[in-house]
Order: C-alpha cells, then structure tokens, then sequence
C-alpha cells in the first residue's frame, strides 16, 4: 500500500504535468478515465442489488455457467450416495417450487426460467446456493418448515446469488494468494457470517414482495436458537439464532409496509428496485472517458471499505464473545499436579516439570 505522502505526492506530479501540456489537458483526462474505467471493469461487476461496482472478478454468464457446474457435481455426488433428485409431481417438490415461482419472480432475476432449482430427497436441514442464480433444498428443511418459512430459506439463497456472495468469496481467496496476505480462517468465516446477514436483509424483502410473512425469519430463528454457552467458543460463519432473529425482527419492521398477505405487490418491480433498506444507483452513468472511469473506481474503494468495516465490527464481536466464554465458562487447567515421589510422598508438581515415579521411570508432567 501506497503511504499517505507519496499518494499526495503523486497527485501533485500529475497535475502539474496536466497544466504544463495546456490545451490537452481534457484529452489527458480523459484517457485517464477511460484507463481507469478498463481496470475497474476488470476488477469488479456491477452489483444486480444496488447497482454499484464491487470487487468481483466474473461477470453474469461466468457466474451462472460455474454455478451450474458447481450444481451438477452435487446432484452427481448426492445421486451416487442414493440420494433421489425430485422433480414436478412430487408433492414436496410441486410445494417448494410453487413458493420458489413466486419469489423468483419479485427477486432480480425476475422470470429467468435457464436457472437451476432443485429439490434433494434428503433428511437434512439445509439449502444452499452455488452462484449465478441456482439453488438447492433439502427435503428435511421442507417438512420442518411452513410455507412462510421456506420463502425465507428460499429468498434467501437467492438474494446469495443476487448479492454475487460465491464469486466474492472466491475472489478475495484469489486476493488473498496473490497479494500474499495469508488471510486467517477465521477471517473468511466471518466474512460468510457477514453476508449471510445481507443474504437475510434482501430475502426478508423478496418475501414481503411476493405476499409472504416478513415476520417469519424472525419466528424460525426464535425457534432454533440455542441457549448452550459452547456456540461462543469459536468462530461462526452464520448468526447465532438469537442473534439473528433480531436481525430478522428489525429489517421485517422496516419492509412490512410491502406485504399483503398470499398477494404478489403490484408495484415489485418499483419496490425492488428502491425499498426501505437501499435504493439502486441511478442507471444514467457517466460514461468512461467522461468521468464514469474515476466514479468505478471511487465505487470499488467504497464498497471493499464497507465490506471491510463490516467483516472487522462482527470479527472483533465474535472475538469479544469467545473471551468471555473461556473467562466464564470453558473449565480452568490447573498450572500444577500432585504427584506421589518414590518416598511416598505427594507433592504439587508444576506441569512441564521431570519427576521419579515410586517404579523408577522418569516422566515429564503434563
């Protein structure tokens, strides 16, 4: 990174070099912008939820075409292990994809009908999204869940793919190597946390939109949180259930006002576009050679320092709460054992410390 003076520096040598040359300076400037506009385009897509440049390094067609490879590997592993994929007139598959239908149609794929849905006949609670709009279920979430409750599961992973979470995550790792950062675990673990809690705010609207109980993520994860002290002894990917039933509570406050009850809102298309949790950029750009470069970039830097902040407030929380688990909760080693010397005698020994066992064998104690 550059330090703060030779930025400054630098800046100073450019203008200077643009006044000397007079009367090109605008094409000085533009060339620049239009410079800036190709390393943007390189390093980031445009976000389909706010409309803003982030950094990303696959476009749309590179996403949904991995995300399908990704899927297929899967339902060729589960198939392998026995596992049935379900299809239309199944009365689990027939149920998730009506609810899917109508959520699909108020998310930002709209009627995309080239996406993969699929239903996985498995005893598991679990749904996940591979990128580029596909999605997957498990039919133990079906059968736990109502059909409030399986929207949210269902705008939720595909808010994932909205949000482009898989290719993000993907590229930081390749950040992360190339830049030789050696990024900890932990550090990615959190980032997932972070945006599953996205992936809930925007599944909590593409509920309301498609006439489905905003309130239900809220209910869910009451129901599923846990009171064992044991779940603050580590990093987490996703939200604690207490936790994020609050999440939940608060972005449901906030959305409600979109939501009729098994009513689609007529105004989807208005409203997913600029709701109570963002309004998308105005689509009027300036174009690269005429600033639109300059903005890309000012966009990037915007978006990894938000991503960053956020990533660093839930880091140092998850921190904070694992210091008080092994404070308060996680049982205290003893410094010290007793230990019977060849005399008879039981003495205090520091650990670490070597000691005659009564048999004649020398150990070290542990």
């Amino acid at each position: 990174m550059f330090k703060k003076d030779t930025c400054l520096n630098l800046i100073i040598l450019l203008f200077c070099f643009i006044f000397m040359n007079g009367c090109k300076t605008t094409e000085i400037l533009s060339d620049i912008d239009k410079g800036l506009g190709k390393v943007a385009n390189t390093l980031a897509s445009e976000d389909k939820v706010t409309g803003r440049m982030g950094l990303n390094f696959t476009n749309d067609n590179q996403k949904f075409k991995s995300g399908l490879n990704t899927m297929n590997r899967i339902i060729k592993s589960e198939t392998s292990k026995g596992f049935k994929i379900l299809s239309k007139g199944n009365k689990k598959y027939d149920r998730a994809k009506i609810i899917y239908d109508k959520i699909l149609t108020v998310s930002h794929y709209g009627l995309n009908t080239s996406l993969k849905f699929v239903v996985i006949d498995k005893k598991i609670f679990n749904a996940f999204a591979t990128g580029g709009g596909h999605i997957a279920l498990y039919t133990g979430l079906i059968d736990e869940l109502n059909d409030d409750e399986l929207a949210l599961v269902i705008a939720h992973e595909l808010a994932h793919n909205s949000l482009s979470h898989v290719s993000e995550q993907s590229t930081l790792r390749l950040i992360d190597l190339v830049s030789q950062q050696n990024l900890d675990r932990s550090y990615y673990t959190v980032f997932t946390n972070v945006n599953e809690q996205e992936a809930d705010r925007i599944g909590i609207l593409y509920s309301a939109l498609a006439g489905f109980d905003p309130y239900a993520g809220y209910n869910l994860w009451k129901k599923k949180a846990s009171l064992n002290p044991r779940q603050f002894a580590y990093y987490r990917s996703h939200p604690l259930g207490y936790e994020r039933s609050l999440q939940n509570l608060k972005t449901a406050k906030l959305v409600e006002k979109y939501y009729t009850k098994g009513i689609i809102n007529p105004s989807y298309s208005y409203y997913r576009e600029c709701n109570s949790l963002y309004c998308k950029k105005n689509t009027n750009k300036l174009t690269d050679g005429s600033g639109g470069g300059l903005l890309k970039v000012l966009e990037i830097i915007a978006d990894v320092t938000k991503k960053a902040s956020e990533v660093m407030i839930e880091y140092n929380k998850q921190k904070y709460q694992q210091q008080m688990y092994n404070n308060y909760y996680q049982p205290k080693i003893s410094n010290t054992v007793n230990v019977r010397l060849p005399d008879g005698r039981i003495m205090s020994v520091k650990r670490g410390t070597r000691v005659r066992l009564p048999d004649g064998r020398i150990i070290t104690v542990q």
